[in-house]
């Protein structure tokens, strides 16, 4: 089995037109008969097709794409939802893909409940999806993810041969199951969010985001992202207590797929916390002292930093004070 895989997801934007004809391209070659369309029509269609596409399911919770990025920026996946357009409370799943290399990991999970969230956010409890009978691997996934087969079925647009099973899903499904609104989380997530939640690093992490100014809302992996924190100090872009990163930037600051490495690198502090616990703030910031002690800055000695990745969270290694590097030539 291989280890979940650590992903930003966040919604589609103008801009990434090129991403979303790539990828669909890719994705109806891969598997046909997922999807409405064949790959030589996806290729046929025009730049302002896929322009007006992007653009329409940027805002607004009528339509919505989102995009998985791996923690080095490449595309892994990617969703979609339509509300239904008769005014059913529901929303309907398409365009769902998890790039052959990305499979197994859990992204499928994410993507449906982030869907999920947008559907409630606007209104609709209900999740409707179509997959193809022919592909029982995606009905098995589906399934497990809380899909039930409603009975009713419809021929394949373009391949009457195939049909396609409709399944339905309360979008509370996960949240209903895990007993909290983390959404889908690994085994190891849960731990650490658990952890964090009872050694008191986490209540004190959202203590500090709102004492600051800040807002709080849910973010992936089962964190909390603190946004629009005031006060001057820390001096860092973000900081982590427990499993909570606040910044003092919007949320997009912390999601946008170009940070994705910092966001790994506050995940890889929320690990630290939940090691330590209440002793993780005194090491840290006698580990920051250590650092400019020897460094004249804050984190590139500081082991705290180093473990979860100086370049990550946006860090110099710094040279040694030219006194103790004279010393240790000795």
């Amino acid at each position: 089995m291989q280890p979940p895989l650590l992903t930003l997801v966040r919604r589609v934007r103008a801009a990434d037109w090129p991403l979303l004809k790539t990828q669909r391209i890719e994705m109806v070659a891969d598997t046909p008969i997922a999807y409405g369309e064949t790959a030589a029509q996806a290729e046929a269609r025009p730049d302002e097709h896929w322009r007006g596409t992007a653009a329409s399911q940027e805002h607004g919770g009528v339509m919505t794409k989102l995009l998985a990025f791996t923690e080095s920026g490449e595309l892994a996946g990617a969703a979609g939802g339509w509300a239904d357009e008769t005014g059913a409370p529901r929303t309907f799943v398409v365009g769902v893909y998890i790039a052959p290399a990305y499979r197994g990991r859990g992204l499928l999970a994410t993507l449906v409940q982030r869907i999920a969230e947008w559907s409630i956010e606007h209104g609709r409890p209900e999740l409707v999806l179509e997959v193809a009978r022919e592909n029982p691997r995606a009905v098995a996934a589906y399934e497990k993810l809380g899909f039930t087969a409603t009975g009713e079925i419809r021929p394949h647009e373009l391949y009457p041969e195939i049909t396609e099973l409709v399944m339905v899903r309360t979008a509370v499904w996960e949240q209903r199951r895990s007993g909290s609104s983390t959404g889908s989380m690994t085994g190891a997530q849960r731990l650490k969010a658990v952890v964090n939640w009872v050694n008191l690093m986490t209540p004190l992490g959202l203590l500090t985001a709102r004492i600051g100014g800040g807002r709080v809302r849910r973010g992936p992996h089962g964190l909390y992202i603190g946004t629009g924190y005031r006060p001057k100090v820390p001096i860092a872009g973000a900081f982590t207590i427990g499993n909570v990163v606040t910044t003092r930037h919007g949320p997009e600051y912390l999601l946008a797929e170009d940070r994705a490495g910092l966001l790994a690198h506050e995940i890889r502090h929320s690990v630290q916390a939940a090691i330590l616990g209440p002793l993780f703030l005194p090491a840290y910031f006698a580990a920051s002292a250590y650092s400019y002690l020897v460094g004249k800055d804050w984190g590139s000695r500081n082991p705290f930093e180093v473990w979860a990745g100086l370049e990550a969270g946006r860090y110099e290694r710094k040279p040694l004070r030219p006194g103790l590097t004279r010393l240790l030539r000795r």
